[in-house]
């Protein structure tokens, strides 16, 4: 996934799209949210359940009620954990895309739903589960052939033009309070079991939320700004490894980073013979997607080049698992033997 960066890096819960014109976004709060309701997010039960068509478009904040729940006195999750009610309902609220804070915009700025947002919600599963998501899809009709040839919602293009889908990690629908009616639902049609969310309950939200890649593979591609350092952090049903940081691209002493860009990158588990007896990363390079400038003369670290790994002074580079607390946390997430 993409994506951290939205609620995540990249994203993804809200998204960190640029380049809409400020009729797009509103920092009003007396803007009319508009309540939709949500029944199922299991697209092969819509009709049985009567899953209507959700009209979110134009509006920046969208909230939910969970007719359902509501009828079955569910105003706790399986979990024990009290459900937000709001006017003696159950609600939650959904937004499309966080605009980034800056000097000239101090305060939370979201993008509104953009006019074609017209569907409903429903569970994406991937492999590995955690990774998975609620998605929006748009389509014309709640029906199983509609969602087949709709389409899922979108945020706004990356400064290097990759759309990403909008949509709300597990994670953080595990762990967010105003997300507990969607959980809920999860559970009760069988989407994701109990099991899986529980060892999420101890990890503190607010750090998963804010590293810039969060990934659920080792070698789940990422995008790297060559101007700055990584901060990954990775989760399995192991558990939550904490924000790591790599200084890939800088020079040690100064912290002087000689590029300039972005490349899409993926940690692989080396399988050198140097290795064998120490299980050691190396980074691979996968796409260039910026054009590669070289902003300060050194020859520390070698020129990216796709399909080649991180060279530093004229050697390959390599990070030892073995030998640093880092590693070991690295190592214990992914089940890797030390």
């Amino acid at each position: 996934m993409p994506y951290f960066r939205a609620f995540i890096t990249r994203a993804r819960i809200f998204g960190s799209g640029s380049g809409f014109a400020s009729r797009r976004f509103s920092t009003s709060s007396q803007e009319p949210l508009l309540c939709r309701e949500v029944v199922t997010l299991d697209p092969t039960r819509v009709v049985e359940l009567g899953q209507r068509l959700i009209n979110p478009c134009n509006l920046t904040k969208l909230t939910i009620r969970f007719p359902l729940l509501h009828a079955n006195h569910q105003y706790q999750t399986s979990f024990g954990d009290p459900m937000p009610i709001s006017h003696r309902r159950i609600e939650s609220a959904i937004r499309y895309n966080k605009l980034p804070v800056t000097k000239e915009f101090p305060t939370n700025r979201y993008l509104k739903f953009p006019e074609s947002a017209k569907g409903f919600l429903y569970f994406h599963r991937c492999d590995p589960i955690l990774s998975s998501s609620i998605r929006f899809r748009i389509c014309d009709d709640v029906t199983l052939s509609s969602f087949d040839s709709g389409y899922d919602l979108k945020v706004p293009p990356t400064d290097y033009g990759e759309e990403h889908t909008w949509e709300m990690p597990l994670f953080a629908v595990a762990l967010t309070e105003t997300y507990r009616p969607l959980l809920q639902t999860l559970l009760n049609d069988g989407l994701v079991h109990q099991s899986v969310i529980e060892p999420l309950r101890d990890i503190d939200l607010e750090s998963p939320a804010h590293v810039q890649n969060l990934l659920f593979s080792i070698d789940q591609p990422f995008v790297m700004d060559l101007s700055q350092t990584a901060k990954l952090g990775f989760l399995t049903a192991k558990g939550y490894s904490g924000k790591i940081q790599f200084r890939f691209f800088a020079c040690k002493r100064a912290l002087i980073y000689p590029f300039s860009g972005k490349v899409r990158v993926r940690l692989v588990l080396s399988d050198r013979p140097e290795h064998r007896k120490n299980p050691s990363l190396l980074l691979q390079y996968l796409d260039i997607l910026t054009p590669v400038t070289r902003v300060h003369e050194t020859d520390i670290i070698k020129m990216p080049v796709a399909g080649e790994y991180l060279q530093r002074s004229g050697k390959l580079w390599s990070f030892w698992l073995k030998r640093s607390d880092v590693g070991r946390r690295i190592a214990q997430t992914f089940d890797i033997p030390l």
